[in-house]
């Protein structure tokens, strides 16, 4: 009996499979050459399609969209303009020198000027009729001048407390301060107030990223108070007044939501006493709508060995008003402070061998003065101790 034929295998040999595969690559490789010298081809990005017939007001928005466009060219071209053209050499003598800044931004922009006619901030004060009075809502007790308040109550202005960075501060704390300053300043409005982020000093400090555009708030609560404090007249003057580091120039650039006015940028750069950092050097008027705001310089009385009666403040006293005075105009910064002998604890012990060196002791017990100490010992995770330690 035959036997029966085992079943034939469908496995192709090794040299169909090697014809196969050259026969692919070969094809893909013609089609691709075919493609590149083919000119019609397909974008991956859609084109736009435009505005439909049916659309209503076609034509009038079809005008608008080409009178944008030309006024964009034109505005290209004067910038060109304005950059080729010379720039004025600087004056050489301070009578010579011009009273009126050259603006380069748009013609949009509020224009910054130094008026000549207002070289104090007495005068600043004669000619306004509301003050604008910043605080740094971080301590606003520091912040505060009494010579300035006594001048502003002898000419009798209306005045407007604004509590600058309100950002920086919890909000019950900002509460209590509101309260706490609605008893100093009787009948004047106390308003919060936050700049916005564009106009602070943080945002210059990289230049390669992009302000934000964050509003600024309580921004309707200050114009709705200088409504009340406004004058007959067409043209309220506007008195912004401050120390040093207060959040004036930034206020002021929130309300016109365009840069013009110099604000202070903290640098590591600076040398190590630091003086009074102030960026505004003279009074400038900016107008916005019907009112004239008036950015004055910042202002620092140091007078550490005497009272407001003449009597004579005791090494501690002067220890306490030097360190005050120092974190106000650092910034609470202490990169460029010297620091005294390690085993120095309190105000006035271990005083450093240089007789103008700062003490940094003292700056600190400043701090832990003015902070619970409970909130101390939470936060950086320290041992309990008691006042006076």
């Amino acid at each position: 009996m035959p036997r029966i034929r085992k079943k034939t295998s469908k496995r192709g040999t090794t040299h169909q499979r090697t014809k196969i595969q050259q026969k692919v690559a070969e094809t893909r490789k013609k089609r691709k050459k075919e493609g590149k010298k083919n000119p019609q081809w397909k974008s991956k990005h859609k084109k736009d399609p435009g505005i439909p017939n049916n659309l209503p007001f076609k034509e009038e928005i079809l005008a608008e969209i080409e009178a944008g466009r030309r006024q964009a060219e034109e505005e290209k071209l004067r910038r060109k303009e304005n950059k080729q053209q010379p720039r004025p050499e600087p004056a050489v003598t301070v009578e010579s020198a011009p009273t009126v800044a050259a603006i380069t931004a748009d013609d949009d922009a509020p224009p910054v000027l130094i008026d000549s006619g207002l070289p104090t901030l007495g005068s600043v004060l004669d000619s306004a009729h509301v003050v604008l009075y910043a605080l740094d809502a971080r301590d606003p007790q520091t912040f505060r001048n009494t010579q300035l308040e006594k001048a502003v109550s002898e000419r009798g202005k209306p005045i407007v407390v604004v509590l600058t960075k309100t950002d920086l501060v919890p909000r019950e704390i900002l509460a209590g301060w509101i309260t706490f300053l609605q008893g100093q300043f009787v009948g004047a409005p106390i308003v919060p107030f936050r700049a916005s982020e564009a106009f602070t000093s943080t945002s210059g400090t990289n230049k390669k990223q992009k302000a934000p555009a964050t509003k600024s708030i309580s921004e309707k609560s200050l114009l709705s108070a200088l409504e009340k404090c406004k004058t007959s007249e067409k043209d309220t003057r506007v008195a912004v007044v401050g120390q040093t580091n207060s959040g004036k120039s930034s206020l002021i650039q929130s309300l016109t939501n365009s840069p013009g006015l110099p604000i202070y940028v903290p640098s590591l750069q600076q040398p190590k006493r630091a003086t009074y950092q102030t960026t505004t050097e003279g009074a400038q008027p900016v107008q916005i709508g019907e009112y004239t705001f008036i950015d004055t310089p910042g202002f620092g009385v140091i007078q550490f060995n005497a009272q407001s009666g003449g009597k004579k403040l005791s090494s501690e006293q002067v220890e306490t008003s030097k360190a005050k005075d120092l974190l106000t105009r650092n910034r609470g910064s202490f990169v460029h402070w010297k620091e005294t002998d390690a085993a120095g604890k309190r105000l006035n012990a271990n005083r450093p061998k240089d007789p103008g060196a700062e003490s940094i002791f003292g700056a600190a017990a400043y701090i832990v003065s003015r902070a619970k100490h409970q909130d101390l010992v939470l936060h950086y995770n320290i041992p309990t101790f008691q006042p006076g330690d």
